[in-house]
């Protein structure tokens, strides 16, 4: 069984598509035959804003874990289409400054540790198609990187929401963080 997970607006909802069209029964924040793939589930908790009433992590058995990235830029912009019901979420397992730019970063850090932690392998959304070997080594599935997966738009669930930039993340506490984060992540 097959967790793949992140911070949200790192993509997950595109990567289960492209796991599907690679032959994995991978549900976006709800559970396939293969697994699932869902930032949510990063962590144990009684109730999921976005899943299922009776799906909760602790009921299975994650044999693969992954966790995938994104430009950290690009989520911490993202992030500010998140509702009330992923704030009260988070809220349960992080403790969060006030300010909407320092909360989004201080969510970021914590929950990519939290996710670097338990992951077996680390890859980058935007490395789908080149990663996909080692992928396919640990989950399954086609091995060749299929047409199929090949179609799927890297804008699936995009949302509007403004620009951010690195000037703006690096004059907030804990921003110099952030670019650490980015760098080890392979982020220029």
């Amino acid at each position: 069984m097959l967790l793949l997970t992140g911070c949200p607006r790192s993509g997950t909802g595109y990567a289960a598509q492209v796991f599907q069209a690679q032959g994995l029964a991978i549900g976006h924040e709800c559970m396939g035959v293969d697994g699932v793939s869902s930032w949510q589930f990063a962590v144990i908790d009684k109730h999921y804003p976005w899943h299922q009433t009776d799906e909760r992590r602790d009921r299975y058995d994650f044999t693969v874990i992954l966790h995938q990235v994104r430009d950290p830029l690009a989520v911490l912009a993202s992030m500010q289409v998140l509702r009330r019901p992923d704030w009260t979420f988070i809220a349960r397992h992080l403790e969060l400054p006030k300010g909407d730019l320092a909360r989004r970063i201080t969510f970021y850090l914590e929950w990519m540790a939290i996710c670097d932690r338990q992951a077996h392998y680390c890859y980058r959304v935007e490395d789908l198609p080149t990663e996909w070997p080692q992928l396919h080594q640990l989950c399954g599935g086609q091995a060749q990187w299929t047409p199929a997966a090949a179609a799927i738009q890297h804008t699936y669930n995009h949302r509007r929401h403004a620009p951010l930039t690195w000037e703006k993340v690096l004059a907030s506490p804990r921003g110099a963080e952030v670019f650490a984060k980015a760098r080890l992540y392979g982020y220029d």
